[in-house]
């Protein structure tokens, strides 16, 4: 690679690019703002602000589409190395050009291009080569796309899996705003326990995923399912017998990451730690620590949640926390209980935003 710039300003056509999202990884303010008043006069050029590398990286794993990132090398947090390392964790943002918005000399550029960097912006910014370089690196990243179009990468087919799965559920919850909540909430606790138990990004939005379609065989079992009602035995059984539908349907597929993980939710979800849960009676180390993950995010979300056929119709926060207190050796394992309650608190303030979105 080199920092050349091969095209000229006369030479710049935006509107052949189309739109295009520009991440903007910068920790002082006013170089934010001078990043977005020169860009603004361009209707194609979208901008999001990340205010350190940990920030830019949970924008990314959104799956929000980032065209180009400018990124500044010292940041609080995570500084610009430390992100180009985790970025190359995450197969999806191989084709995501890099710029880093700063100055320094030629050893630091080449230690830097090793990282996968592909140019440098000079500080302080000249729109000129803000314009040139910017579209550069497009008109670049749109050569590599075409050249990848012949084939499918691993990340398309998971992609493609996670959306077709997802609108599987979606459709069969859409009616049921209640679901719909308890979801997500499920999801999103069990994304952030995964993280905060050392999980990369990639796993913990894969474990996010999964966490939605846990349930998908259920697409297949004809009672609603309710929550003001207890089911009979012979309904446990059905629904026993329609997550094995779920796994099955999982089977049909390619094999990727994100399969390997659904797979071993859906069928371990429900397992307990003691070897007291359904289906496989599994116990300790056969129970995937992945699908542990998700049953105590849905145990978390249940106990919250109004349950009419309970005798206890609701728990409060402090019952709840007792509740895991209580369940630790039992259904769940010591090890994740005392890091889920240790950051106990930190997942109801989760759930209450998600609430009041």
């Amino acid at each position: 690679m080199s920092d050349n710039i091969n095209i000229n300003i006369n030479q710049v056509s935006w509107k052949e690019l189309g739109d295009i999202t520009i991440l903007v990884v910068e920790d002082d303010p006013f170089n934010q703002l001078l990043v977005k008043s020169l860009l603004k006069k361009f209707s194609e050029i979208h901008i999001i602000e990340a205010y350190d590398g940990a920030e830019a990286l949970k924008i990314i794993l959104t799956n929000i589409k980032i065209d180009i990132i400018l990124l500044d090398l010292h940041m609080p947090t995570m500084n610009g190395y430390e992100f180009l390392e985790e970025l190359k964790k995450d197969d999806k943002s191989y084709l995501v050009p890099i710029i880093f918005a700063m100055t320094t000399d030629e050893n630091e550029k080449r230690k830097l291009y090793s990282h996968g960097v592909d140019g440098f912006i000079s500080k302080p910014f000249n729109i000129e080569e803000l314009e040139i370089k910017i579209y550069s690196a497009i008109k670049s990243k749109i050569e590599k796309a075409k050249d990848k179009s012949l084939f499918h990468t691993n990340d398309d087919i998971e992609n493609s899996q996670k959306d077709f799965f997802c609108r599987m559920v979606e459709v069969k919850n859409k009616s049921n705003i209640d679901i719909k909540f308890q979801n997500e909430v499920i999801a999103t606790i069990a994304k952030e326990f995964a993280l905060l138990l050392g999980y990369n990004f990639k796993v913990a939005s894969n474990i996010y995923c999964a966490s939605k379609i846990r349930d998908i065989g259920l697409i297949g079992f004809n009672q609603d399912m309710k929550l003001d009602i207890k089911f009979s035995i012979e309904d446990k059984k059905k629904y026993n017998e329609y997550i094995l539908c779920g796994y099955k349907m999982m089977n049909s597929h390619i094999e990727t990451n994100f399969l390997k993980i659904t797979k071993k939710i859906i069928l371990q979800y429900r397992e307990s730690y003691d070897g007291s849960g359904t289906p496989s009676q599994l116990k300790f180390s056969q129970i995937s620590k992945k699908a542990m993950i998700v049953g105590m995010a849905e145990t978390f979300e249940a106990l919250l949640s109004i349950r009419e056929y309970r005798d206890k119709k609701v728990y409060s926060s402090q019952e709840t926390y007792n509740v895991f207190k209580y369940e630790s050796g039992k259904r769940f394992s010591p090890e994740l209980t005392k890091v889920f309650l240790k950051n106990f608190y930190t997942f109801i303030k989760l759930r209450k935003q998600i609430l009041l979105k």
